[in-house]
């Protein structure tokens, strides 16, 4: 019996790939994390550094702020200053509106679908995966952000599985950025007013003098009637 074992395993062989790495540490099986329910207040925590970073980071409004706004992960490989010229590991989205989701919670860490529109009719809307997660030291924020990344082109305006859980958000452009207000109506009607006023001047002097010249035609006849009763 031991000698058909060990004949089996020579003609079996090694069957782990030749370019494996051998190592004496530990196996780590990743298990799933169980859901959560998060509370109020890091619902409102996250919701307040989701947009913030959305505003910072993602439009490039002022996007060094977005820098206290993400994890350490987020931010390996890159500095504060190259942040504040615009070089950031994510791509630049004029955002104009988002519509934020909860997608998914658990221990440490939650994510978020965020559907954005854009200032620029030429850009697409799209849905991104924000990740976030817990801070792990007494500063603020109690949140994270941990990536942003582009879930695809979306055709609707709705990034939610659960309504009552989705929250919207419109972004107002800086004051210094702000496009030149439209006139009102009553300004685009001024010159019209005006010039029907011009016209309407010559014929009311008209109309006046021709009232005149019956009156006066009138007091007349009644005269003339008088002079020969």
């Amino acid at each position: 019996m031991l000698g058909a074992l060990v004949v089996g395993g020579v003609m079996i062989g090694n069957t782990a790939p030749a370019d494996m790495p051998l190592t004496n540490r530990p196996t780590i099986v990743e298990h799933a994390r169980p859901p959560i329910k998060l509370a109020r207040s890091d619902r409102n925590a996250i919701l307040e550094t989701g947009k913030a970073f959305v505003l910072t980071g993602v439009r490039r409004d002022h996007p060094e702020r977005a820098w206290s706004l993400s994890s350490p992960g987020l931010r390996a490989g890159s500095t504060r200053a190259e942040w504040k010229a615009g070089t950031l590991p994510l791509p630049p989205y004029p955002v104009s509106r988002a519509r934020w989701n909860f997608a998914y919670a658990v221990v440490g860490e939650v994510g978020l679908d965020v559907y954005v529109e854009a200032t620029n009719p030429d850009y697409r809307p799209l849905t991104h995966r924000l990740t976030m997660v817990r801070n792990t030291r007494s500063t603020r924020p109690a949140w994270l952000v941990d990536g942003w990344s582009s879930m695809g082109v979306s055709a609707g305006g709705d990034a939610s599985s659960s309504p009552d859980e989705a929250v919207s958000a419109a972004f107002a452009p800086d004051p210094g950025e702000s496009p030149t207000p439209k006139p009102s109506a009553l300004w685009l009607l001024t010159p019209l007013a005006i010039f029907c006023l011009a016209l309407l001047a010559p014929l009311v002097k008209v109309l006046r003098s021709r009232r005149a010249e019956r009156r006066v035609r009138r007091v007349r006849r009644v005269r003339r009637g008088q002079a020969l009763g």
